[in-house]
């Protein structure tokens, strides 16, 4: 199951439009009486409601922009955290004035720019500068120099409109992040922030501009048809919730949208992640429960994925109705995760029909390349490695397919170098030369440790590789009266102990057979 990782939202200008106007035009009573609600209700407060009041109004735009029907009560609905709302209105009005008072002192601090402006002023009540526009390379040089209040007005807009413009924009999301999602005002601000860092500040500027020009446009168009102040507040508040939905709809199509992506994702994330725990399950129930009883010897294995599945694999086969020769068996897949597990469910099965008639570790070898023909990727491979012991005797007879070298422990470490090609290779381009076959004889005390590459490939975070050396130092400190499984134990805590923080990349797979020491040893 691929993950559908979530696509940033888009926000697009005419859709905050189009989606305001049609939620505007197709529930006008319920929001004309939510907005006269609102601005009665936050005057009677004194403003205090101001906020939550508004953080209702644009809640119930936005539920009809999803397509429910708005209902009265989500006015109210944030009512109970009106703190939290005016502690947003407190928030944005002092440091917009903040930034006025910051502007003004440094305008007051130099006399001559605000000797200027007054001057600038008083010509324009006495009307003895018009307001003009310099046309022509001829009069600009006047213009300037004559100080006309137009570049004044430029100036003073600069410093006082556009940084509130600025820091507004910032606080686009702000009322809706909270309303909605319950965000307090420190990560709501933080949130807005980013968000119109990500869709776009000039189109949030656009879509401000749009919402005030809406306002301020019904508001200038009802004076010029009736000179009262009654209908031009039923103007306002019939306008207002048209300017709201675009608000609504940005944070529909942005923040919104992106909430629900991202639901997705993790719900998908959870199935995945169960699915991956049944894998796991069912891989290591291939995995021996426990080690077969062994006069003389001590054997025991791990195999510890890299993530919730992967490719490695043990297994103990008894060869002969006498169960006097067990074969074991390591493999280790190519590939990571689910695919390479799966190959590795196959390969089991195979390997019990294989080890069927067969004693000898080149043969079965022969036979498990036969089976993989045509039965798995090209691109896919399987290394392996196969130690029969002859229990009676303590001869072991071992064939390696690409594995890793054997490890034999004795007198002194000796590595079982056996060269041979990996399982599943193509027939065409496979070689032809037969698996060679390395017999040995464990004195008591001797063991043979089998083992996958991601025991002396695993990486720190300096990329150094655990190695071979290392790995025969750690087992070569090993006291002679450590069992196999307290030996694998310290040896996964070694690795473990050097990977530290890094990122574990493969599989660690462990097996160790032991002789007993003699009696009389």
């Amino acid at each position: 199951m691929a993950l559908d990782i979530p696509v940033r939202a888009n926000l697009q200008y005419f859709r905050c439009l189009n989606d305001s106007i049609s939620s505007w035009a197709s529930h006008l009573p319920i929001l004309f009486l939510a907005s006269f609600l609102a601005i009665i209700l936050s005057a009677i407060s004194g403003t205090l409601l101001l906020g939550s009041l508004y953080a209702g109004s644009a809640i119930m735009i936005l539920r009809a922009q999803q397509g429910e029907k708005p209902r009265m009560r989500d006015l109210f609905g944030q009512i109970i955290r009106f703190v939290r709302f005016f502690s947003m209105n407190i928030f944005i009005f002092v440091f917009f004035i903040l930034g006025l008072v910051i502007i003004a002192v440094l305008i007051f601090m130099s006399s001559d720019f605000f000797a200027f402006l007054l001057n600038a002023f008083k010509q324009v009540v006495t009307q003895e500068t018009p307001w003009v526009i310099p046309v022509g390379s001829e009069h600009i040089g006047k213009f300037l120099e004559e100080k006309n209040l137009f570049w004044a007005v430029v100036l003073v807009a600069c410093l006082l409109f556009l940084p509130g413009l600025i820091f507004v924009v910032k606080c686009f999301y702000i009322y809706l992040l909270a309303a909605d999602r319950g965000v307090h005002i420190d990560e709501a601000y933080v949130e807005s922030r980013k968000a119109v860092e990500r869709y776009g500040f000039f189109r949030h500027c656009a879509l401000i501009l749009t919402a005030l020009g809406i306002l301020i446009g019904s508001v200038a168009l009802t004076r010029g048809i009736a000179d009262n102040t009654f209908v031009q507040f039923c103007v306002f508040v019939l306008f207002q919730p048209l300017a709201l939905g675009i608000f609504a709809s940005a944070y529909n199509q942005t923040l919104c949208e992106e909430a629900r992506h991202w639901e997705s994702y993790k719900q998908q994330f959870s199935e995945m992640r169960d699915e991956l725990q049944t894998a796991h399950d069912m891989q290591m129930g291939l995995l021996p429960q426990s080690s077969p009883d062994l006069p003389g010897f001590a054997l025991d294995g791990t195999c510890i994925p890299a993530n919730s599945v992967g490719g490695d694999y043990y297994a103990y086969r008894w060869l002969d109705e006498g169960k006097t020769k067990l074969g074991i068996v390591v493999a280790d897949v190519s590939g990571k995760a689910m695919e390479a597990a799966v190959t590795a469910v196959r390969f089991n099965e195979m390997l019990r029909y294989e080890c069927q008639n067969r004693v000898a570790p080149a043969d079965i070898l022969d036979g498990l390349n036969d089976s993989l023909e045509g039965q798995i990727d090209q691109a896919t491979f399987i290394t392996c490695c196969i130690a029969v012991l002859d229990v009676p005797t303590g001869e072991v007879a071992i064939a390696s397919a690409g594995h890793c070298p054997p490890i034999h422990l004795s007198n002194r470490s000796q590595f079982i170098d056996l060269a041979g090609y990996p399982l599943g290779i193509p027939a065409l381009v496979r070689p032809q030369t037969p698996y060679r076959v390395e017999h040995l004889t464990l004195a008591p005390g001797d063991r043979l440790v089998l083992y996958s590459d991601g025991v002396v490939e695993a990486q720190n975070a300096k990329r150094n590789f655990f190695d071979d050396d290392r790995f025969i130092r750690c087992l070569e400190r090993a006291s002679i009266d450590r069992t196999p499984t307290d030996l694998i134990a310290d040896l996964v805590a070694n690795v473990k102990s050097f990977i530290g923080n890094a990122r574990r990349t493969d599989d660690i797979t462990l097996v160790i057979l032991q002789r007993d020491l003699s009696p009389n040893s």
